[in-house]
């Protein structure tokens, strides 16, 4: 049995799974949109400034159509206009939404960049992100986000807020093409490939006996060439555990090759045992006669670990070939990170950080 077949057996969406977000086997529901189209919500007037940034669920608001039975092949020419991309602000509240870059009509860039794509208030705009179908807005006026740098309001009908503690939840993008031609799945499997791939990425860095476990498999099809690809977290067990240690990696995994590329890692090691230092104290008025004690150095606390999750898989410029776009966090920041696909692998474009 090829690796590709065992892959297939454990984890990987059939081709029917492609034609709706609702994917079968060990796939997780309400996994995104697989549409030829997605409506937007025509313009509203902005919310005064005392309001939050998000409505009640009763605001009207228009979302993707349905799954259609045939996925969009790619890729094609992406859009020549530009497209901002922004990370909503971790914990809410009326802060602008963080700007991350975006597509400058020519390449993706960072949000700091000659010619880094701007926003326009009252501009339509969707909000996504990884297991939601993309809901409509537009933007609001700009405000100070919590990078530090002036961002938009958006507002959103419905809650999103992120996990407890682990930062960013949604991206906003313009444009009106599906930002998802293909299904994008999470997968919940042992897939023994995986966990191999992880410990030797982590070899030399974290002793092999250390507990640690897959935490999160998004699965898709990244350019439509028919080959899934496999972003995959694989987290210490205890992260962190008491003494501060722990580990959390980032990597894909190409189901069709084998081949296996990180993204982004974080290792703390526990903290070395300190040294007793002996200390000699003299007896007042014999100075030749001591005592010996001893006592222990203080060390440094570890730095905090950071940990890593997709926040979404989409197409941000039109050509039918997915980006990706990460968190993460640790005790004293929030991060998101953008990832352009190139021949084989991803690889870094922007990241904005937010203290917590």
């Amino acid at each position: 049995m090829t690796r590709r077949t065992v892959l297939i057996a454990a984890v990987i969406v059939t081709v029917a799974a492609c034609s709706s977000d609702q994917a079968s086997g060990p796939a997780t529901a309400g996994v995104g949109t697989a549409t030829t189209a997605e409506a937007l919500p025509p313009p509203t007037t902005e919310a005064p400034e005392t309001t939050t940034t998000e409505a009640p669920a009763a605001t009207t608001s228009t979302t993707e159509p349905g799954p259609t039975t045939t996925a969009l092949p790619g890729p094609t020419d992406p859009t020549g206009r530009t497209v901002a991309l922004l990370a909503s602000t971790p914990g809410g509240g009326n802060q602008g939404w963080v700007p991350v870059g975006g597509w400058s009509g020519s390449a993706f860039v960072d949000a700091e960049a000659a010619g880094a794509p701007q926003w326009t208030q009252g501009r339509a705009v969707r909000v996504s992100s990884l297991g939601a179908r993309a809901i409509g807005s537009e933007f609001g006026a700009d405000r100070s986000s919590c990078s530090g740098a002036d961002g938009p309001r958006i507002r959103v009908p419905v809650s999103v807020m992120p996990p407890a503690g682990s930062g960013f939840a949604a991206i906003a993008v313009e444009g009106s093409w599906p930002l998802r031609p293909r299904a994008v799945v999470e997968v919940d499997a042992d897939v023994p490939e995986y966990l191999d791939a992880a410990r030797e990425l982590l070899a030399g860095r974290v002793p092999r006996s250390t507990p640690g476990e897959v935490v999160q498999i998004v699965l898709a099809d990244m350019n439509g060439d028919g080959e899934e690809m496999s972003v995959v977290v694989f987290e210490s067990e205890e992260t962190p555990a008491d003494d501060g240690s722990g580990f959390s990696l980032l990597f894909t995994y190409d189901n069709a090759t084998g081949r296996v590329t990180e993204l982004d890692s974080d290792v703390v090691d526990p903290p070395p045992e300190p040294d007793p230092e002996p200390v000699v104290t003299t007896v007042p008025g014999a100075s030749t006669t001591s005592s010996t004690s001893t006592t222990t150095t203080t060390l440094p606390p570890p730095p905090p670990l950071e940990r890593f999750r997709v926040l979404d898989v989409a197409d941000l410029n039109g050509d039918r070939v997915y980006e990706l776009v990460t968190r993460a966090w640790t005790d004293d920041e929030h991060n998101v990170q953008f990832y352009e696909l190139g021949r084989r692998d991803f690889s870094r474009v922007a990241e904005s950080t937010c203290d917590r």
